[in-house]
């Protein structure tokens, strides 16, 4: 008859290797919680610059371009009439002020300037929780901000886009994108072809007010937030810590 062996561990073993098991979780599970938020940002922005851009068209197609609006620049009014115009594309399910609690009273630049909500403009929220709103720089879609890019030379206003609407960590470049509602399109912030005098950056390593305002272009085209992470990254050289 032959013998059975059966094989057993101490529970000090079991311990032991629990205790690796964990530290290994523990030193992993934070880069790939990280890595995945980040990929679900990059989703978001991309689905609120298409739900924006397409809402643009049938915008347009139903009243023209903004520079036949007669809107002032500036004024609350404007971005209330921006917005709704917009409410029949991108299933808009609140319009309100500051004073009526519709977003936070304070946020964040990527350099750790607090910000206010702005007095100038309304905000909305969608049905998917996305908090935005509109500023208006221009009446006539006259502004200015590429000698390059056409479409960039006759900007009407600008789009903020929070993903995830009131939750934290209402930032720049974390959770809260802009977009240029040009005469004929929307693009986002960041792009090469914008001025380099008045893009407000968007590099964690710098200091300057409104850095990370101009996020978006990076996210939508190099689908990454890796300037969060290291500060050599360029459209003409490294699109992405990795490389």
């Amino acid at each position: 008859m032959k013998k059975k062996f059966y094989l057993a561990f101490t529970l000090a073993e079991v311990l032991i290797t629990l205790g690796i098991i964990g530290v290994v979780a523990a030193m992993t599970l934070p880069a790939l919680i990280q890595n995945y938020n980040e990929k679900v940002t990059v989703t978001r922005v991309k689905k609120a610059y298409s739900i924006f851009s397409q809402g643009y068209e049938f915008v347009k197609e139903a009243y023209g371009t903004p520079n036949m609006w007669n809107l002032e620049s500036g004024t609350a009014d404007s971005s209330k009439e921006y917005i709704n115009r917009f409410k029949p594309y991108i299933n808009i399910t609140k319009i309100c002020t500051v004073e009526e609690n519709c977003y936070v009273d304070n946020l964040y630049d990527l350099s750790k300037h607090e910000k206010h909500p702005w007095n100038d403009r309304m905000y909305a929220q969608t049905n998917d929780g996305t908090i935005f709103w509109i500023y208006v720089f221009s009446s006539d879609c006259s502004f200015n901000v590429s000698d390059i890019n056409s479409h960039l030379q006759n900007v009407c206003a600008e789009i903020a886009v929070d993903i995830n609407g009131k939750n934290r960590p209402n930032t720049y470049g974390h959770d809260l994108f802009y977009f240029w509602i040009t005469k004929d399109l929307i693009i986002p912030k960041g792009t090469p072809d914008e001025d380099s005098t008045k893009v407000e950056g968007c590099d964690i390593s710098k200091t300057n007010n409104n850095n990370g305002n101009n996020c978006a272009a990076w996210v939508i085209f190099n689908e990454n937030l890796d300037y969060l992470h290291c500060s050599d990254l360029s459209w003409t050289g490294k699109k992405s810590c990795k490389k």
